[in-house]
C-alpha cells in the first residue's frame, strides 16, 4: 500500500475464499475491504511506553480481545490454531524486514498462498495493522487494544472478526528493525 500515515494507525483487511472449478482448475474470490484510520495516541504512548510483551504473551491477549469482542456480539469462541499463527507471525515479520504493509507480499503472495506454503490449504481472513512512532515502539497490551479498536471500528475487518462461521485464530506481530514500527496480523478461518 502507498502512503505512510505518522503518528496513526492503519489497517486492512482481507477474505480470500477459495471455490473448486472443473477437474483442477479453482476459483479464488477476494473480496478485499481495505481501510486506513488514524487514532490519536493518548499522551502517555510519547511519555512513556507501555511494558514490553513477549510475542506468546501478546498472542494470547489478542485471541482474549478477539473472543472479547465476538462474545459481545453473541458469537462463539475461537481457538488458537498454530498454524495460522506462523502464517501470521511470518507475514508479520515480512512486512517488518521489508518495509511495506499490505495482504500480498512483494513476491506476489496473497494470504491463501502463505497457508498454502505452510502446510495448509483452503481459504483464509487476514486483518493487517501497523503503528509507527518517531520516538520508538514495543508490542505492548495497549498497542493490542489500539489495533482491535481500529479493527472492530471499521466494517471489513470487523465482519472478519464477528465472522460466525470462523472457529481458529492465528496472531503474528513484529517491530521493525529500526524500533519505529509494529506489524500486526490477524488470520481466521
Amino acid at each position: 500500500m502507498g502512503g505512510k500515515i505518522i503518528g496513526g494507525l492503519a489497517i486492512a483487511a482481507m477474505t480470500t475464499g477459495v471455490f473448486a472449478g472443473n477437474g483442477s482448475n479453482a476459483q479464488t474470490l477476494d473480496n478485499t475491504w481495505i481501510t486506513r484510520v488514524r487514532m490519536r495516541l493518548a499522551n502517555s504512548w510519547t511519555a512513556a511506553l507501555p511494558q514490553r510483551r513477549s510475542r506468546s504473551q501478546m498472542q494470547a491477549y489478542s485471541l482474549k480481545l478477539v473472543n472479547r469482542d465476538r462474545k459481545n456480539y453473541r458469537r462463539s469462541r475461537l481457538m488458537a490454531d498454530p498454524l495460522l499463527t506462523q502464517v501470521a507471525q511470518r507475514h508479520a515479520e515480512d512486512m517488518a524486514t521489508r518495509n511495506f504493509f499490505g495482504h500480498v507480499n512483494p513476491w506476489g503472495q496473497t494470504p491463501s498462498d502463505r497457508i498454502k506454503a505452510a502446510g495448509g490449504s483452503g481459504g483464509v481472513a487476514e486483518n493487517l495493522a501497523y503503528q509507527m512512532s518517531g520516538s520508538g515502539i514495543h508490542p505492548s497490551y495497549p498497542l493490542a487494544e489500539t489495533f482491535q479498536d481500529g479493527w472492530m471500528r471499521s466494517a471489513g475487518h470487523r465482519a472478519n472478526l464477528l465472522n460466525p462461521t470462523y472457529h481458529r485464530f492465528g496472531y503474528g506481530i513484529a517491530t521493525s528493525r529500526d524500533g519505529t514500527k509494529v506489524f500486526a496480523v490477524q488470520l481466521f478461518r
